[in-house]
């Protein structure tokens, strides 16, 4: 297994961005992620509502525990490839499966706030169409990957094109790094009400 985890640190960034902290959460997000969720639970309190959020790929965890522990009133859901290096205290909270298989797992229409910083592992389109089916109507996604033959540059886009009446595109950036031949992108979609 470390020999596989090696192998795939070279190439993926994934494995290099398990313990981000939430404010650079999502980057290239065009504002400090924090930031952004603190106004997003501000809404749901004044409407009444528990917010739920989930973060696909969580890594570790810890970037979630400060934060958690300020706002005990949002229901926090997460995912992961393996239980072993999760911090304790969210360990009960994350389900272990893969981006592409979300829906076997959380109901649709369930979260107000969907996240996967890096965590789509090379599943984008299965873990786009997944966070739409489980998004509320009216949530929203902040989705973040690396690609090293540009596909996803466009993927969202042309998904967007298909099926027009679902969700709407609010932001999306994409950073290419012509050296390295990779490409980092951001999506923020909010699923139609």
């Amino acid at each position: 297994m470390i020999r596989i985890r090696r192998k795939y640190e070279k190439k993926h960034i994934a494995w290099k961005v398990s313990d981000t902290p939430l404010e650079k959460y999502a980057e290239p997000f065009p504002q400090e992620f924090s930031g952004y969720l603190n106004d997003r639970l501000a809404d749901s309190r004044k409407s009444m509502i528990r917010h739920r959020l989930l973060d696909v790929g969580v890594g570790t965890g810890n970037q979630w525990i400060n934060f958690l522990n300020k706002n005990p009133d949002m229901e926090f859901n997460g995912t992961a490839l393996a239980k072993t290096m999760l911090h304790p205290e969210i360990k009960q909270k994350i389900k272990i499966t893969t981006a592409a298989n979300l829906h076997n797992h959380f109901e649709p229409n369930t979260f107000d706030t969907i996240v996967s910083h890096y965590g789509t592992h090379g599943q984008e389109l299965e873990a786009l169409e997944d966070i739409i089916y489980l998004l509320k109507p009216g949530g929203e996604a902040v989705v973040t990957g690396i690609s090293h033959n540009l596909f996803e540059k466009k993927l969202l886009l042309n998904a967007k094109k298909a099926n027009q009446n679902i969700f709407d595109i609010i932001h999306h950036k994409n950073i290419i790094d012509r050296i390295k031949g990779e490409s980092k992108w951001c999506y923020h979609i909010r699923k139609a009400s």
